[in-house]
C-alpha cells in the first residue's frame, strides 16, 4: 500500500475477515488509522451510512472488500457505468480510485503489486 502513504487518508473501511483486515493493516499500522468495520452486504447501504456517520463524505477513504460485493459497491458509491458483475476470486490487485469533484465523478481502475489473477494471465 505504498502507493497510498501519501494520500491523506482519514479512515480505512474493511470487511471483518481477515484476508481483508491483512490487506488495510500496513497502511493502518504505517498511518496510526482506525479501521472501520462494514458489512459485506451487496448493497452497500452499512458501507455508506458508516462514511456518513464518521463525516467521511468529500475526505480521501480506503475501503477493502471483497471480489463479490466491490463491482456492486463502485456502482452504489456513483459510478454507474461499471460493468463489470464479479471480479475473479484470485484478483487481488484492484486499486479502485473514485474521486468526487464538484458533483461529478471520475474513476480509475488501477493495479499494483505482484500481478494476480486475470492480470497474471493479460501479461
Amino acid at each position: 500500500m505504498r502507493s497510498l502513504s501519501n494520500k491523506n487518508i482519514s479512515h480505512i473501511y474493511s470487511t471483518k475477515y481477515k484476508r481483508t483486515n491483512q490487506t488495510a493493516d500496513s497502511l493502518k499500522l504505517a498511518q496510526n488509522l482506525s479501521v472501520i468495520i462494514y458489512e459485506a452486504d451487496t448493497i452497500g447501504n452499512d458501507l455508506v451510512n458508516k462514511i456518513k456517520t464518521n463525516g467521511d463524505n468529500g475526505k480521501t477513504i480506503l475501503v477493502v472488500g471483497h471480489s463479490n460485493t466491490l463491482p456492486k459497491l463502485i456502482r452504489r458509491l456513483g459510478v454507474k457505468n461499471y460493468t463489470i458483475q464479479n471480479l475473479g476470486d484470485n484478483e487481488f490487485d484492484n486499486l479502485f480510485v473514485l474521486t468526487y469533484k464538484k458533483r461529478k465523478i471520475k474513476f480509475k481502475q488501477l493495479r499494483y503489486g505482484k500481478p494476480s489473477g486475470t492480470s497474471a494471465k493479460m501479461n
